[in-house]
């Protein structure tokens, strides 16, 4: 566009140009009686004055409009930067690791950062270590327990969790329990974590800087292959696959 009317100015001013010249030669030829007034003379310099600088005002404000637009790219675009780094660090999770649909896998370790209502602003981090179903998982339950039944189309699945404790705000003792996950069936339904004494639960009062391990126990149907683990669910926590 700026082209266009540079193009266009140099045309008009070359034109007024020719048109005086024109006129002075002319006057130089033509009876005395028939020569051109002054005011015929000056009249395409009057003209071509008035609309040259115009023009020239509106290629200098298109340009100072071009300069701003070109300014405010990079604003834009680190303003997107920012917010994507922001949500990344404030949500619990990312949406494209450790979603429901992008579940975390096994031995991944997901960083989630929780706005607590007990601990203040919670830094955790949680790997799934391994998960085991059926007759293998009950090897794991104590003897108190062994004599509970199940109905004939459920197992029992065990799942293997790694805590890391980071930092906790206001520096209480996080307490992590089964209370903090949920199992996702593959239809999408909730299902808690059984009550059952198990050899090493997940049931550790932890300070910062410090790790625990422990197994979590869940019944599921056998025919389930693709259940899945949600750690922190209230505060849409991060989702590991429990497929073995």
């Amino acid at each position: 566009m700026a082209i266009l009317i540079s193009v266009t100015l140099g045309a008009f001013l070359t034109f007024g140009l020719l048109l005086v010249l024109r006129n002075a030669l002319r006057s130089r030829t033509v009876p005395k009686h028939k020569k051109s007034s002054l005011a015929t003379l000056l009249l395409p310099i009057l003209t071509f004055g008035f609309i040259g600088p115009v023009m020239l005002l509106s290629v200098w404000l298109f340009g100072l409009d071009e300069d701003a637009s070109s300014s405010q790219r990079p604003l834009q675009h680190d303003t997107q930067a920012s917010n994507n780094s922001l949500f990344s660090n404030d949500s619990a999770y990312s949406e494209e690791v450790a979603s429901r649909f992008t579940p975390a896998e096994a031995g991944e370790t997901v960083r989630v950062i929780t706005a607590h209502s007990l601990y203040g602003e919670l830094t955790t981090e949680i790997t799934l270590l391994s998960v085991e179903r059926g007759d293998r998982a009950f090897q794991r339950v104590l003897d108190k327990d062994r004599d509970f039944t199940l109905h004939e189309d459920m197992e029992l699945l065990l799942a293997h969790v790694h805590i890391y404790t980071e930092d906790i705000e206001n520096k209480e003792l996080f307490t992590i329990s089964p209370d903090y996950f949920q199992m996702v069936t593959s239809t999408g339904k909730t299902h808690q974590p059984v009550d059952l004494s198990l050899a090493q639960p997940l049931w550790h009062e932890m300070e910062a800087d410090t790790n625990a391990n422990g197994w979590l126990a869940f019944l599921i149907n056998k025919d389930d292959s693709h259940p899945s683990l949600v750690y922190m669910p209230d505060y849409d926590g991060p989702w590991h696959s429990l497929s073995e």
